[in-house]
Parts: structure tokens; sequence; C-alpha cells
């Protein structure tokens, strides 16, 4: 009887030893992104597996780190978490990472590895050096033409990407039960990961993140890391930049948590000026958009003295699927009537700056005519995604890329001109300042015999134009795109014209 009882409870303990073995070795990493915390050296790494439960995770959390390839030497656990969904989801927080370091990290556990990934922190200075480079997109998905924003914004050299709501879409192709398909979820994070594993995402919710019972809010609040107690509205500082993000999906009226979080950060913040010279919002619904959805009053009656209060300089904004930028705009009034240039650029506007940046993937909407006074420029002719640039010099730069590679700003393109005779002495006579008079990076200027035939006529009879994307790498301080720039070592990011104002008497210029 002894025996028997001692052989039965070992072929237990055998079998339950077997059971958590094979539990922990884990279902393989996927859905990999990185986010940002309040701290500077730190890095978020959230990723997911498919687990057989929709109770609780069995696979590891762990990262290996390092900052050569093939040599992980240090490692960091976290947590999980799972909703009423297979993918569990798992986070580690990398802590007092230096500055200006490429780090390379795997994911998982007990044998069961990601890919080696990598990412690049940046200064633990406030104010960065160097440039730093934002993207903002919003009203994403998980189309084809989604899926080549992500590609393209590959090739942008960001440092940060926030998304302004509207993520995956998990509720809009529904179950047919009344509540999202968690599918959708996966293949929108597996979608960005080639992006996202590289550089953080930073995320404020949008209608399309409400997807009814039983979940509500919970997977977006499940799969992305928010600093601050809210997953809803929270802010951070980027290397000089004080980013916030806000709800329009929940209560922001007068007094509410949420109104009163935004008053205490914005005060704090525009106090530390200083330290943090620039303040940028952004979240789902506009307070300026003359697209299909038009401008949330409601939200902005509530909260835009807020923002004019603290001179907020920056509001991105998505819902409608477009690109739309203002003037800098209070309760619908211009405060400056210019355009706010590369070579004219705003200089304390004294009102926000409010973008749409809708057009990352979704289907695009029409605009309301006629466009109202504060609306500078708009556009949905095709997909793409933004990008603003602080510069180490107090600018801030502001960009519309397109998906099909077309020309967005007149400093991105080389300008051929074929005229008749009389035009070409008149143009010629400018010299090499008939680029600034054009605001292009290069304009040259041919006999009209010698025409291309991909030129367009312009309404000038015997002048036609060909624009071509220039190829050269841009300066940081004009902007221009030259080959100049970086061939000097002492002066990497700008161009020789640049480098002999600064160290000479610089240029002199006769018609612009």
């Amino acid at each position: 009887m002894d025996a028997g009882r001692l052989i039965c409870n070992v072929a237990i303990g055998f079998i339950g030893l077997f059971l958590i073995t094979v539990g922990a070795s884990g279902a393989e990493p996927e859905q990999i992104h990185l986010a940002v915390t309040e701290t500077q050296n730190e890095m978020v790494v959230q990723w997911g597996t498919e687990e057989d439960t929709q109770v609780s995770c069995n696979s590891p959390t762990e990262i290996e780190y390092g900052t050569e390839s093939d040599s992980l030497d240090m490692s960091q656990s976290g947590t999980n978490e799972m909703y009423d969904w297979t993918t569990c989801i798992h986070t580690v927080i990398l802590p007092d990472l230096e500055g200006d370091t490429t780090y390379y990290y795997r994911v998982g556990g007990n044998g069961e590895w990601s890919d080696v990934y990598s990412f690049t922190t940046h200064s633990t200075l406030l104010i960065a050096d160097n440039d730093i480079r934002i993207g903002a997109i919003a009203d994403h998905g998980t189309s084809s033409n989604a899926e080549e924003t992500t590609e393209n914004m590959l090739n942008a050299d960001l440092d940060l990407v926030i998304h302004a709501g509207d993520i995956s879409y998990a509720d809009d192709v529904g179950s047919g039960n009344g509540f999202g398909d968690q599918t959708v979820w996966d293949e929108y994070q597996n979608q960005i990961e080639v992006l996202a594993s590289q550089i953080p995402h930073m995320y404020a919710p949008g209608n399309h993140e409400e997807e009814g019972e039983p979940y509500g809010f919970e997977p977006y609040e499940t799969r992305f890391y928010s600093p601050g107690s809210s997953s809803f509205w929270y802010s951070f500082n980027f290397e000089g930049v004080h980013i916030v993000s806000l709800s329009t999906e929940h209560n922001y009226d007068v007094g509410s948590t949420q109104y009163s979080w935004l008053e205490n950060d914005l005060e704090a913040a525009h106090d530390n000026r200083e330290e943090v010279p620039w303040i940028v919002v952004f979240a789902h619904k506009p307070m300026y958009s003359s697209n299909n959805h038009g401008s949330e009053t409601e939200f902005r009656d509530a909260m835009e003295e807020l923002l004019y209060r603290y001179q907020v300089d920056l509001a991105i904004w998505g819902h409608d699927h477009g690109y739309e930028r203002s003037y800098p705009v209070y309760q619908e009034e211009i405060y400056s009537n210019m355009a706010g240039t590369e070579d004219e650029p705003y200089y304390q506007p004294g009102a926000t700056i409010h973008i749409v940046a809708g057009m990352a993937g979704r289907s695009l909407y029409e605009f309301e005519d006629p466009q109202p006074e504060w609306s500078y420029y708009r556009e949905a002719s095709d997909y793409g995604y933004t990008y603003f640039t602080v510069t180490s010099d107090g600018l801030l730069h502001y960009e519309y890329l397109r998906n099909d590679g077309t020309i967005g700003s007149s400093l991105d393109a080389d300008i051929n001109i074929y005229c008749n005779k009389n035009l070409f002495d008149k143009l010629n006579s400018i010299g090499d300042e008939l680029k600034f008079v054009l605001i292009t990076s290069s304009a040259k200027i041919y006999p009209l015999e010698k025409r291309d035939n991909k030129s367009s006529q312009t309404d000038v009879p015997d002048l036609f134009i060909l624009a071509k994307q220039c190829a050269s790498k841009k300066c940081v301080r004009c902007w221009h795109r030259n080959e100049s720039v970086g061939v000097d070592i002492s002066y990497k990011e700008i161009c020789s014209r640049c480098i002999e104002n600064i160290s000479n008497d610089g240029e002199v210029r006769l018609y612009a």
C-alpha cells in the first residue's frame, strides 16, 4: 500500500513537472513594438504571444539586450497581461540606457526567442544637440495603403511616431456578435512590427478603439503602454518637445478629470519653456477640419482656451481622412496671415497651428466647400504620413509626404524651365538667385527648343516647367537640398553656402 502510494505520488509529480515545462517554453513572440516613458533613459518593449487559454500567460516575459548584436549580455524581465482574447501582451522596461547608443535585443525566453532587433537611444539631454524627427499619423488600419505608408516611414529617419487614433479598426469588421474582431489587432501589430520594433510609437484613442461589449477600450489599454496614471491622457518630454496625448472619446468638459489634468500639465510645461521649448498636443477628433466630419466644436469649446492660454505650438488630429493645415488660429480667428515657409517661418505666432493627418490608410474623404479662411492648405488625393523636425537652432519644420512620391515641399524640388529667348534672357539675368525667387533647391533655364517632353505648359506662352524630386541631402540650416551637404567633415549637416555664411561675411543677394 505504501509503495503504491509512493509510485502514484511520483507519477503525479512527474506529470505536473512535464506540463509546467511545456507551458514555460511558451509561444513564438510577435507584434514587437516600442514605447517611451516619462524617463529620458528608458525604453519600453512590448510583444504578444498566442496562448492556448484566455485566462493566463504561459509564455515567459524576458529580454536579452546589449550594445553588440552578437553579445546580448544584459537581461530584464517584466509583466504580462491578458484580456478576453488568446493574445498575451508582454511589457518590459529597459532602464538606465546610455544616450546616443544603438541597442540590440530579443524577446521571449526559455528557448523561444524572437529575432534580434535594434533601436537607437537619443540624447540624455532635455534638448538634443542634433535635430529630431517625429512622425505623425492617424486613421491607419490594415489595408495595402496602410502597409505602404508604414514601409515609406521606414525610410524617413524618424525618432518617434505619434498616432492620433483609429489604429487597427478591429471594431469595424466585427464578428457579427456585437464586438470587434481581435484577429485584426494581431494583424495590425504584426504589420507595423517592421517599424515599431525600431522606432517607439505613442498613441491616442480614437472612436474606433471603443469596441463595445465585452471589450470597450480594453484591447487598446492592454496592447499599448502609456506613461502616467491614465491610458487615455498622458504626457512626456522628448528631446525639447513636451508631447501631450488627449482623448476626445472621454469626458473633456470644463472641470472634468481630463480637463483639470490638462490645465495642470500645460501650466507646468509652459513654465518649463527654457528647458523644453515646444509643446505639441495630439488627439483624434480635430478642433479644426473642413473635411467630412468637420470640426469637433464641443471639444474645441471646452479645451481650446487652454491651448491658447499656454501657447501650444502644434496640435495634430485624425478622424477626417485627408490632410489639412491651418493658419495659427484661435476661435476661428487667424493670428498670422502668412504661410509659414522655410524662408519666412512663423515667429511666436500667438495661436496654435492645427494639422489633420488622417491619410495613413483608410479610404479618403472629400472636403467641404468653401474652404474656411483659417484653413491654409488641404488635400485628400493620396495616402501618406506627416512629420515634424525640431532643429537644434530652435525651429520646428513640418512636412507632409505622399505615398506616390510626389513633391510635398517646394524645397524638395529641382526646377527646369524651358522658355523663349526673351524670357530666357530675363530669367537668366537673375542668375543663381532664381532658386531663391522660386523657393526651390535648384532652378535651371533652357531654351525652348530643348524642352523636355515631360514638362508642363504654364499660363504664360512659351513657358514650360518640369519639377523633379531633389535627390540631394537637405541642409538642416537653410532646408535647401544640395550636393555639398556633408562634404565638409566639420559641418556634416549643412551646405557649403551656409558654411560660408557662418564663417565669413555671408552672401550678398540682389533679387531674393
